[in-house]
């Protein structure tokens, strides 16, 4: 698969704003695709997972609006006595606590371990492929073919399936731009191709990495995850 020089400007110079959306019609696609081919037990299984994301959505945004009225609530209670402004101070902080608890769970939802390894891996293996030569030198350029290939091989032997390492793929200089094109743009083929489990979670997973791509601030929540973890 080749890559030529306008595709190549194209990527360079988008917009946040319309990688972001983007990414998002990409991903549409690509959960639509993948569920027409499904059976129906994975059907049953996709659908009982948006079933129980939306649940959570909803149960979040209810504490979110929870946080915010009993916010309001303090700001009206200057009049009352030290002992119940104290009160209401702990509980407040016993809710973000829970709340930060519920953001971490979130978090290694779309960071699954065994998720991440399968797509790394895949990315891997997309690197190694001969066919895909000419987008490796376009977008590792300044370098010979011959060279980049023993870099990579090295980094692949280096590279430790975890938080820490996810962090500094994303935030590589030489790396990272490769992986969030195949990513955005081949990693289709692997889906297709491969008898995944838990499909849904590698679709989640992916559109995380996608997000990160385009906003490095999202790297600061999987920093703090690994940090606790």
């Amino acid at each position: 698969m080749l890559i030529n020089q306008s595709n190549m400007n194209k990527i360079c110079q988008m917009t946040q704003k319309q990688l972001i959306l983007k990414n998002q019609h990409i991903n549409n696609n690509l959960q639509f695709i993948i569920y027409e081919n499904m059976t129906e037990s994975k059907k049953i299984e996709y659908q009982n997972h948006l079933d129980q994301s939306f649940e959570n959505s909803q149960n979040q945004e209810y504490s979110n609006n929870l946080m915010f009225q009993r916010q309001e609530n303090q700001d009206n209670l200057d009049g009352l006595e030290q002992s119940e402004t104290q009160n209401q101070i702990n509980e407040e902080t016993t809710t973000n606590q829970s709340f930060l608890c519920q953001e971490d769970n979130l978090i290694h939802q779309k960071i699954n371990p065994n998720i991440l390894k399968n797509i790394i891996k895949s990315f891997f293996n997309f690197l190694m492929q001969q066919k895909n030569q000419d987008i490796i030198i376009e977008l590792i350029p300044n370098k010979p073919y011959k060279q980049i290939m023993k870099n990579i091989i090295k980094y692949k032997k280096q590279f430790k399936y975890n938080n820490q390492y996810l962090v500094r793929l994303l935030q590589s200089k030489k790396y990272s731009k490769i992986f969030e094109y195949y990513i955005t743009f081949d990693i289709l083929d692997w889906i297709n191709s491969s008898k995944l489990k838990q499909l849904a979670m590698h679709l989640q997973c992916i559109d995380f990495l996608k997000q990160c791509c385009v906003d490095k601030k999202q790297l600061q929540a999987i920093g703090f995850y690994t940090k606790k973890s």
